[in-house]
């Protein structure tokens, strides 16, 4: 156990593990050789022996079990972070495409037993290939994330956000009344607007579109369905001269 603390715990390179373990082992063999043929020091009583024993094993006990524990925490860390990889968008951190198809078939599957309104927005960010081509995709990048932080604090724990591709997110709100998912949209859309984006010292203003169809509970429609009918009121949105929302409700 105490050898091992040097193997796990010390950030040292492989060739100085190697002769850490090394010392040591030698160190103990050489005491072992030394002192079992002697006489202990002390002799000591029988109940302080069962003391001495009964400590020891407690001690290794705990030993082995805290180093379970540690090594658990991490394949449990290890295991989070791998089964996020292939549905987290690398650049923004929020869900990809993915996901979002996972979501939408859970969803689906909840909306079979009981069905609840909900708000789907499609947003794009307008002229992003001009970004792209003036400033370079680094300022892009940059773009996509602060777009993305922002839209995360409209979130409540039951929405969803993601990014749908390009420069295009979905944003899924559940529990909220028609007129403030309306209102909403709208919000979203003045906030990216009235925003500075300081890049290299350069201050950049965007805009977005937004399709926003509010899926009520009364005609509700199949959730892939409603993701549809977004899309196409993002290109409305686009074609009527963009940094508008284009609404509908069903």
């Amino acid at each position: 156990f105490n050898m091992s603390v040097l193997i796990v715990y010390a950030q040292w390179k492989g060739w100085m593990k190697l002769l850490g373990v090394s010392i040591e082992a030698l160190l103990f063999v050489t005491l072992f050789i030394l002192y079992q043929n002697r006489a202990p020091i002390t002799q000591m009583s029988q109940w302080l022996t069962l003391t001495f024993h009964t400590i020891n094993v407690i001690f290794n006990v705990v030993g082995v079990a805290n180093s379970s524990n540690f090594y658990q925490i991490i394949a449990t860390n290890a295991h989070k972070k791998i089964s996020q990889l292939p549905t987290t968008d690398y650049l923004t951190n929020v869900p990809n495409r993915t996901a979002f198809g996972t979501y939408l078939n859970l969803m689906a599957k909840q909306h079979k037993k009981r069905a609840e309104a909900s708000g789907i927005m499609m947003i794009d960010i307008d002229h992003f290939k001009n970004i792209n081509d003036t400033f370079g995709h680094i300022t892009g990048d940059v773009i996509l994330k602060e777009m993305a932080k922002t839209l995360k604090t409209y979130l409540n724990s039951e929405d969803f956000l993601g990014r749908y591709g390009g420069e295009e997110f979905v944003f899924i709100k559940h529990n909220i009344s028609e007129n403030d998912f309306f209102q909403l949209c709208e919000k979203i859309r003045v906030d990216i607007e009235s925003k500075h984006f300081i890049v290299d010292q350069e201050v950049l203003h965007i805009t977005i579109s937004i399709g926003a169809l509010y899926n009520s509970e009364a005609h509700h429609i199949d959730c892939h369905e409603a993701v549809k009918h977004a899309d196409v009121l993002l290109y409305q949105a686009k074609r009527s001269g963009r940094n508008v929302v284009k609404t509908k409700t069903i």
